[in-house]
């Protein structure tokens, strides 16, 4: 019973991460600002959101149409986590 509770709190708290991730890559995608910031401000390493961009395949801002694209990758995201 103790190992399913350490499982559930571990869940819990990952997917707190993921809420909060996606929640300031929102932020990035909306606003002028920039990616070590955002890192920053999740108390991220730069290297595990670069990480974390590339497994889902998110753009970073550089180009016109990024934001647009990011935010609708997240929307899917969303998605499919609330599923």
């Amino acid at each position: 019973m103790a190992v399913e509770a350490d499982v559930k709190a571990l869940a819990e708290k990952a997917s707190g991460v993921y809420a909060r991730i996606l929640s300031g890559l929102e932020e990035y995608y909306r606003s002028d600002m920039a990616f070590g910031l955002l890192a920053e401000r999740l108390g991220l390493p730069v290297r595990s959101l670069i990480e974390f961009m590339q497994k889902y395949r998110l753009p970073y801002k550089g180009g016109e149409g990024d934001g647009e694209k990011g935010l609708e990758v997240l929307l899917k995201l969303r998605r499919t986590v609330s599923t």
